[in-house]
């Protein structure tokens, strides 16, 4: 699996704040801070999915006003993939989707869609291949 640089995760943070959280307003004022973790999963005796799963509920930690959320990737997507980079970009994308549309009613799985190019994958690839 391809190394994942803080720049493209700076990158995904920017670019969903602008487009999805101040367009729908979600996560803004909030009491909490919104965490989101990806967990990238290599297959094993228990685990032979597919799927991203995103956890149910938040793992709220009171004391830091945090709600963390969970989502886990099947890296075996990214190394069945002929691009390896493009796919670590998109399942990211994808995670952060479906985070959104099943978390956020304002958030329609269309409007993430449409968002998804708006997205400089140039660019992105551009930081991983540098790694």
């Amino acid at each position: 699996m391809p190394k994942i640089s803080n720049k493209v995760i700076e990158y995904f943070i920017e670019f969903i704040n602008e487009n999805v959280c101040s367009e729908k307003k979600v996560i803004v004022n909030g009491n909490w801070t919104v965490v989101l973790a990806i967990f990238f999963l290599q297959e094993g005796k228990r685990y032979t999915s597919r799927e991203i799963f995103l956890a149910v509920g938040a793992r709220k930690i009171k004391q830091e006003g945090t709600k963390l959320y969970e989502i886990v990737v099947p890296s075996k997507l990214i190394s069945e993939s002929e691009d390896c980079i493009f796919e670590t970009i998109n399942l990211i994308y994808r995670a952060i989707s479906i985070f959104f549309t099943k978390t956020y009613k304002k958030v329609t799985s269309e409007f993430m869609d449409l968002l998804w190019e708006k997205v400089d994958t140039t660019y992105l690839k551009a930081i991983m291949e540098d790694k």
